[in-house]
């Protein structure tokens, strides 16, 4: 039976000061390995992900990674798929392309992977049936500004002839800028926008309305329409059939990726409660009918707090988190006590990064609720966020107390204790980190360090993009993504 394979690698910072820090790469890698194994995502093995970042890459682990998993892993019928986040460059003296690792010095390229070993050695070699790599690098190098024919030109990087050396129909590079000297990184809500837009399509617009797959090739088409000049793909190799990222495989022909002539990318906004691509209107939802006289004043507060509340996820789905924020805390001024509306107001000071704010929501609703199973999970995410590690692993098992059947408390609390450990262990924890069985049951962008995509996110990065703990509330505020794909 055949396998999906993937490597997904993200590096934040070097030991060489040449290549400048980066702010999102580690954060893109853990989400989409997390979209990967996820249940209501790719549902790909968990033990055939392999997640690995920051110091942790470094050039001897890495090319080792690459070649086992395309020459020794890779069986007839498989598919591989590599994700990398972070810097490469061109070398000054022979005009090659290189990989940047945590341990790579740019003027010894023997600490760097060259692209050339890896499409004229390594891939030849694999017996898989497909193998795609998506290189999300910020370009570094004088060489690479001299040859480049626009600001983010990636030619350079491949060199006149390495194009060539893939094979026919089953090898494909995509290569996305994440900055240069013409743009700095650039991040939406707590990851890059390349790899943002990315997930956002992977969790509607791409996947196919009959069969439910989602491809590659129909994710390129998606991201076509989204993504600006800095982050469009540019791609090297084909495929002759779908690489299937998630589901069942089928007949049917890929359609070739064309880019609508005349469409300006910035500008294709996405409305994904539709799971198709349309124009988010301002158009809020209409008030309901004022209370009956009958009711008393409580029941007169709480359905106008309610009121307040759907106004606020309305405004979330456009996009307007301000007012949304401002809807919420009017909500909180008629009913102190309406555990919905401090849910949400927790949710979206994560999403925003106001931690302290956040904590103060969160204690606000287990007073009101001391038996509030996801009040006690979001509060173990801040004190992971903060370093409190301890103090997270008590409240996580205390949201176990209280409710013990649900997966994706269990997959918080095994982040919690991957943290403690790495803290109390000088020399962190094992580079090598395969996709836990309990990841790939939470919802479909836990633990993917920052992204306020919705309320079911990053359980672990101080730019919290925050928890739903459900697939459908994750749809619901899936909108919240901006208009231009997110």
């Amino acid at each position: 039976m055949s396998r999906r394979l993937g490597l997904i690698a993200g590096i934040n910072t070097f030991q060489d000061p040449a290549f400048r820090p980066l702010r999102y790469a580690e954060n893109d890698a853990r989400a989409l390995a997390q979209w990967l194994v996820n249940n209501q995502g790719g549902k790909w093995s968990p033990g055939d992900v392999q997640l690995i970042q920051g110091q942790h890459v470094t050039h001897e682990l890495f090319k080792s990674l690459v070649s086992q998993m395309c020459t020794q892993l890779a069986a007839p019928g498989d598919q591989v798929l590599l994700y990398f986040a972070g810097q490469a460059f061109v070398d000054e003296r022979t005009g090659d392309g290189y990989l940047a690792l945590a341990n790579t010095q740019m003027q010894n390229t023997q600490t760097a992977l060259h692209l050339g070993t890896l499409i004229r050695q390594i891939l030849p070699q694999s017996r898989a049936s497909q193998l795609v790599f998506v290189f999300d690098c910020y370009q570094t190098g004088q060489l690479w500004s001299m040859r480049r024919t626009s600001p983010f030109d990636f030619t350079p990087l491949l060199g006149r002839t390495l194009s060539g050396s893939l094979q026919p129909t089953k090898h494909l590079l995509t290569f996305s800028c994440r900055g240069n000297e013409f743009g700095e990184e650039r991040g939406e809500q707590g990851l890059g926008i390349f790899a943002h837009r990315m997930i956002a399509g992977l969790c509607g617009p791409a996947r196919d309305p009959q069969s439910g797959n989602i491809t590659f090739q129909q994710l390129q088409s998606v991201l076509a329409q989204n993504l600006d000049e800095q982050h469009k793909i540019t791609a090297i190799g084909q495929l002759q059939a779908p690489f299937l990222l998630s589901g069942e495989s089928t007949s049917q022909a890929v359609e070739p990726v064309r880019a609508t002539a005349g469409s300006s990318p910035a500008h294709q906004p996405l409305h994904t409660t539709t799971g198709n691509f349309g124009t988010a209107t301002a158009t809020q939802v209409a008030p309901p009918p004022g209370p009956p006289q009958q009711l008393n004043a409580n029941a007169q507060k709480e359905q106008q707090s309610a009121q307040l509340v759907a106004q606020a996820q309305q405004q979330l789905q456009q996009n307007n988190q301000p007012y949304a924020l401002q809807l919420l805390e009017q909500a909180l001024q008629v009913q102190p006590t309406n555990v919905e509306a401090l849910t949400l107001k927790c949710q979206l000071l994560g999403s925003l990064g106001r931690t302290r704010e956040a904590f103060t929501a969160v204690d606000q609703l287990i007073q009101v609720d001391a038996n509030n199973a996801l009040g006690w999970s979001m509060r173990a995410v801040l004190l992971n966020n903060s370093g409190q590690y301890q103090a997270a692993l008590v409240a996580i098992e205390r949201s176990l107390e209280l409710n013990p059947n649900n997966p994706e408390t269990y997959g918080i609390k095994t982040n919690i204790m991957a943290s403690l450990a790495s803290a109390q262990s000088s020399n962190g924890k094992s580079p090598m980190t395969p996709l836990s069985k309990e990841a790939a049951t939470t919802s479909p962008l836990e633990d993917s360090w920052g992204v306020s995509l919705c309320n079911s996110w990053a359980h672990f990065s101080p730019l919290v993009g925050w928890l739903s703990f459900s697939f459908q509330s994750f749809q619901r505020l899936l909108a919240c993504l901006s208009p231009v794909l997110v």
